[in-house]
C-alpha cells in the first residue's frame, strides 16, 4: 500500500510541476521589462529551519540530488518566462543572464572542497555575469565578478555577491507607504570593487498578479 501511495504522490507532484513550469511561482514574484542606457530591453524573473545533512548518508545524498533537480527546474522556468516575454514584445534575445540564488554549490576554495550555501546571495567569480534586482519598480543592474578587484575581499566572501535589494517589510505592511528610491544603488556600492556594473536597467513594464487573483499553485 505504501508503494501505491508513493506512486500516487509522485504523479501528483509531477502534475503540479508541469502546471507551474513557465510561471514565476507564487509569493513575492513578478516580471520586469527594463531598458538599459542604450534603450535595449531586458527582462527578469526572483520560512526555513537550518539543519546540517551528511552528504555521504542517504538523506543528505537524496537532498542534494533533489536540490539540483529543483535548481534545474527553476532555470528552465525562468528561461521560459523570459523568452515568452521576448516573443510577446516581438524582440530578439541578445543575452540571457541568470540570478541563481538561495542555493548550494560544491566549490574549491583555498585548497579545500566546500559546500557553499548562499542564502540571499549568488556566485560572482571573475567574469561571471549576474543580475541584481531592485525593489519592484526600481532600477536593476547586470554585473560581473571583477577580474582585477580586491582579491582578499573576494576570497573572504567566497566569491559571492548580493542577489537583490531585499525588503524590510511584507507587501501588506508596505501598502500605502511612500517608497524609498536608490536602495539598490547603495547595496551595489557596498559590494566594493568585487564586482563591475555592466548595465543599469530602468523598469518600463512591471507585471504581477493582483491581490484578488486566484493562485492555483498555492497549497
Amino acid at each position: 500500500m505504501r508503494e501505491v501511495a508513493g506512486s500516487h504522490e509522485h504523479h501528483t507532484l509531477l502534475k503540479k510541476a508541469r502546471q507551474q513550469l513557465g510561471t514565476v511561482g507564487s509569493g513575492n514574484h513578478y516580471v520586469d521589462v527594463f531598458a538599459d542606457e542604450t534603450g535595449a530591453l531586458w527582462g527578469e524573473r526572483v520560512r526555513e529551519t537550518e539543519v546540517l545533512l551528511d552528504l555521504s548518508k542517504p538523506l543528505g545524498d537524496a537532498y542534494w540530488r533533489l536540490m539540483e533537480l529543483v535548481g534545474a527546474y527553476a532555470y528552465t522556468g525562468r528561461e521560459w518566462v523570459a523568452r515568452q516575454v521576448v516573443s510577446i514584445l516581438g524582440g530578439r534575445e541578445m543575452e540571457l543572464v541568470h540570478n541563481h540564488h538561495n542555493f548550494a554549490w560544491k566549490e574549491r576554495h583555498d585548497d579545500r572542497d566546500l559546500v557553499v550555501v548562499r542564502k540571499g546571495a549568488t556566485p560572482a567569480f571573475p567574469d561571471q555575469r549576474g543580475f541584481v534586482g531592485g525593489s519592484m519598480g526600481d532600477d536593476a543592474v547586470i554585473i560581473e565578478g571583477a577580474r582585477d578587484g580586491d582579491e582578499s575581499l573576494q576570497r573572504a566572501s567566497l566569491y559571492s555577491r548580493v542577489h537583490g535589494a531585499g525588503r524590510v517589510m511584507s507587501r501588506t505592511e508596505a501598502r500605502g507607504k511612500v517608497r524609498g528610491w536608490g536602495k539598490n544603488a547603495r547595496i551595489i556600492a557596498a559590494q566594493g570593487d568585487t564586482i563591475r556594473v555592466l548595465h543599469t536597467l530602468r523598469p518600463i513594464i512591471v507585471v504581477m498578479a493582483g491581490e484578488n487573483e486566484v493562485d492555483p499553485y498555492r497549497d
